[in-house]
């Protein structure tokens, strides 16, 4: 049974959002789902880890968290997990890679993590495609609250199996303060993996970032006791 620490940050995040006219639900990664998610306006095609078209998935193995204003889709976030037990978290991601864009003389991607990437193992949850509608950008309580319920919704369903949350970032996003803001804290890395032929949406320069369950659990303490750097964060000048 999931900490009431984890229900409690759940709560406090589907409150705010909910003041600001947001309704929350999560899905089972599916065809006609991605095919909505697709369709939105300035949005990027999924990516092949968290793709249906790709990767067999239900309702034990993955979601999407879609955020909604009226009727409109203004927010998603997709999740997949996947235990690798004692295995090269590195080699994981890369091996998932090669298998949805094979070469057909050469390995298209190779990983570039070392043995300090080598606490990350176990339970994994990969999140990535996370996308909010253009007028609905740049609020960081919000984005804070969107990610965070990510999380909980994350290790309360699989709070028995999962030991970390991953999540790969372009360096563009990691270099303007994107792995903090949507909450990985514990760890990241630049330039896990070598392309030969990178696809749309990958490149060399990406950054793994991590968050493991007994951060996670620190954090929301943190918040629950400090709600207002949840919802009412500093927000750094430009």
């Amino acid at each position: 049974m999931p900490s009431t620490s984890v229900f409690t940050m759940a709560g406090m995040c589907r409150e705010y959002l909910s003041s600001k006219g947001y309704d929350l639900a999560d899905y089972t990664i599916n065809l006609d789902l991605a095919d909505q998610i697709e369709g939105l306006p300035g949005r990027n095609p999924i990516q092949s880890i968290l793709s249906p078209a790709k990767n067999d998935f239900n309702s034990n193995n993955s979601f999407w968290l879609i955020m909604r204003k009226g009727s409109e889709i203004v927010g998603t976030l997709g999740a997949r997990f996947d235990n690798i037990g004692d295995n090269d978290v590195g080699k994981h991601l890369a091996q998932m890679h090669a298998r949805h864009f094979p070469r057909d003389s050469d390995t298209n991607v190779m990983s570039n993590l070392d043995e300090d990437a080598a606490s990350i193992k176990g339970g994994l949850v990969y999140m990535g495609d996370v996308f909010f509608a253009k007028e609905h950008r740049g609020d960081f309580a919000k984005t804070q609250c969107f990610c965070q319920y990510a999380f909980c919704l994350a290790y309360a369903r699989w709070w028995h199996s999962a030991d970390w949350i991953i999540a790969l970032h372009r360096q563009t996003d990691a270099l303007s303060g994107k792995i903090m803001q949507h909450g990985f804290t514990s760890t990241s890395f630049p330039a896990v993996q070598n392309w030969l032929s990178p696809p749309h949406g990958r490149s060399g320069q990406e950054y793994l970032s991590g968050l493991s369950k007994p951060h996670f659990l620190r954090n929301i303490r943190r918040f629950i006791e400090n709600p207002d750097l949840l919802v009412d964060p500093i927000i750094p000048r430009r």
